[in-house]
């Protein structure tokens, strides 16, 4: 493993609604920290199309600590208790109204501390992928070394890579990255940045899956504008300014279609593609 992936870093955990703060006791072991949530509807306070968010599930690990609580739609921050100089993972997945049903639909935001306090969708992949690292070294028997290298892994450069993918492709999807492998590395100290990059990925134009999808919808959600929605919401600039989903072969990825239908895609190599349409649970 390269040195410059290795970083000493901050964090553990309790929350509630609150303001943005941060205290410092500089005799204590802990800190309280208010992390911000994303908006919802994600991108634009007007955008109405996104279905109706019921909560958030916000989850913490940092190797030696972990946690999960619900939040209710309203609250903007969660205040964490964490422990000072460890790295922290802090994902917040939304949980939303489909018919009658509440799902977990879209893959979550993320953080990690002290690199921000800022939970972003951008950064759900990094936090999600240190949390489970974390969750699994704390299971191991050398569960005290594992988590020590974790917190000294440079996960903010580890962002900034993903960041960079996301800048150089608005259709750039890092839940395609192949999880098991990527994670392997990072226990096994060969981590290279080569493993964030989606290999064999193929684009597909995200107005022709709504033309199929639309001939499949039930009558009762046809609406006059139908729209398709990214399961990974920064990707949903791809589909709005360039008509462009990133797809892997034999990997499924879902889309929303409001009012209430997902339609599960399934590319193949040749570039073309199975539909499953799901409606909602009526």
């Amino acid at each position: 493993m390269a040195n410059r992936f290795f970083s000493s870093g901050i964090a553990t955990a309790v929350l509630l609604c609150g303001t943005i703060l941060s205290c410092r006791n500089p005799f204590s072991q802990t800190e309280t920290v208010s992390f911000l949530l994303p908006a919802w509807p994600p991108h634009n306070a007007e955008n109405t199309s996104y279905p109706v968010l019921v909560r958030w599930e916000i989850r913490w690990h940092d190797g030696y600590t972990s946690g999960q609580i619900q939040t209710d739609a309203g609250c903007s921050a969660v205040r964490l208790e964490i422990q000072r100089n460890i790295p922290c993972a802090v994902t917040a997945r939304p949980v939303t109204i489909r018919g009658n049903t509440e799902e977990l639909f879209f893959f979550p935001a993320g953080c990690m501390y002290p690199f921000t306090e800022s939970v972003a969708w951008e950064d759900g992949f990094a936090a999600a992928t240190a949390y489970r690292l974390y969750a699994e070294s704390a299971t191991d028997h050398n569960s005290t070394e594992n988590a020590q290298f974790l917190a000294q892994f440079n996960w903010e450069r580890f962002i900034t890579q993903l960041h960079i993918a996301e800048t150089e492709d608005t259709a750039f999807n890092p839940w395609l990255i192949d999880e098991k492998k990527l994670e392997e590395a990072i226990a096994a100290r060969t981590f290279s940045v080569s493993l964030l990059h989606v290999k064999k990925n193929k684009t597909l134009n995200s107005s022709r899956i709504l033309r199929t999808a639309s001939a499949y919808l039930p009558a009762e959600n046809k609406q006059t504008e139908e729209l398709l929605l990214h399961s990974y919401i920064p990707a949903q600039k791809g589909i709005d300014d360039e008509d462009s989903v990133s797809v892997l072969p034999d990997t499924v990825i879902s889309f929303f279609i409001p009012p209430s239908t997902i339609a599960a895609v399934t590319p193949d190599s040749s570039g073309g593609y199975t539909l499953v349409i799901i409606p909602a649970a009526e």
